[in-house]
């Protein structure tokens, strides 16, 4: 992927991540909807971007949104 389709995702699982409510529910909520998954999904694509040289890659997967 690129950086530019996963600011894009990034965006889009942002939107979805719940703003409202106990932290209990919002993790509750992260785990039932896939957040958490999506993310560490969303990490491995930088880790991999990283790992070919890729410095703005780097600095997103060490100090994420």
């Amino acid at each position: 992927m690129t950086l530019e389709e996963l600011t894009a995702l990034e965006d889009e699982w942002l939107a979805k991540h719940p703003s409202q409510g106990f932290m209990e529910e919002k993790d509750a909520l992260c785990k039932q909807n896939g957040i958490y998954d999506a993310w560490r999904g969303i990490f491995a694509e930088y880790v991999a971007l990283a790992r070919s040289g890729d410095l703005e890659a780097l600095k997103r997967a060490l100090f994420p949104a």
